[in-house]
């Protein structure tokens, strides 16, 4: 794996794009996230194709923190950023195009590629798409660090972790995980790729899929897959 940590942008060149939006690389990274949401006990609602004329067909996990989940809890965070890393990882790990990179969303500034480890993270945006696993990433990191002055002065002294060593180091946690269970991983997937996303014909030519998997089933799937829970009162469940 290349050594060199650095986040890139969304352009021609970025890995999603260079696959050619292949949509087996795009079912792997939603299942990446379904690994680690069954993992940590997550409500899980539902696997779903959609359409857009730019891309053509995707997929989309849609899930949610479990109830008493805080966003200011540290470890509530760490566990929703592992979950929200993992889809790219899961991606990379499918394509066999294992680099250390983090692809930011369109619109992210500054430029990508000139955040380091020097970076304040009062410098670092976000991209014009709030929902990008990289803007909600960062995001816990505020929510449950803190940003202000007073953390600078800890970091500086070695009192607190920054934010570019956390996204960095919960970034291998779940690639470390998604090795550990690869095997969970690609049967995921496998199970998913075989849902059509289009029912017939009609669907296919106006751009409507319908294919789509409901929460009960793919926490099923994850059982059946034999995902491990990391806590044993937490379990996942479905909803709507």
């Amino acid at each position: 794996m290349n050594s060199l940590r650095r986040f890139v942008d969304h352009d021609p060149n970025s890995f999603f794009q260079a696959q050619g939006v292949r949509l087996d690389v795009l079912v792997c990274h939603e299942m990446g996230h379904l690994l680690l949401a069954y993992h940590y006990g997550f409500e899980i609602a539902r696997f779903r194709y959609l359409y857009h004329p730019e891309v053509g067909v995707y997929a989309a996990l849609k899930n949610r923190p479990r109830a008493g989940h805080c966003r200011e809890d540290r470890s509530d965070a760490d566990e929703e950023a592992r979950k929200l890393l993992a889809g790219e990882v899961a991606a990379r790990l499918w394509a066999r195009e294992d680099r250390e990179e983090i692809v930011v969303g369109p619109g992210f500034y500054p430029n990508p590629y000139n955040l380091d480890e020097h970076t304040r993270f009062s410098d670092v945006g976000r991209s014009s798409n709030p929902q990008h696993d990289v803007d909600r990433t960062l995001n816990a990191f505020a929510e449950s660090r803190g940003a202000g002055f007073g953390r600078r002065i800890l970091e500086a002294f070695g009192f607190a972790e920054s934010w570019w060593n956390w996204i960095w180091r919960l970034r291998s946690e779940s690639r470390e995980f998604l090795l550990d269970h690869k095997q969970e991983l690609v049967g995921l997937t496998q199970r998913a790729l075989a849902v059509r996303p289009y029912a017939n014909t009609a669907e296919e030519i106006e751009g409507t899929p319908s294919g789509h998997v409901t929460g009960d089933v793919l926490i099923l799937w994850c059982e059946q897959e034999r995902v491990p829970t990391f806590h044993a009162s937490r379990r996942s469940v479905p909803y709507k």
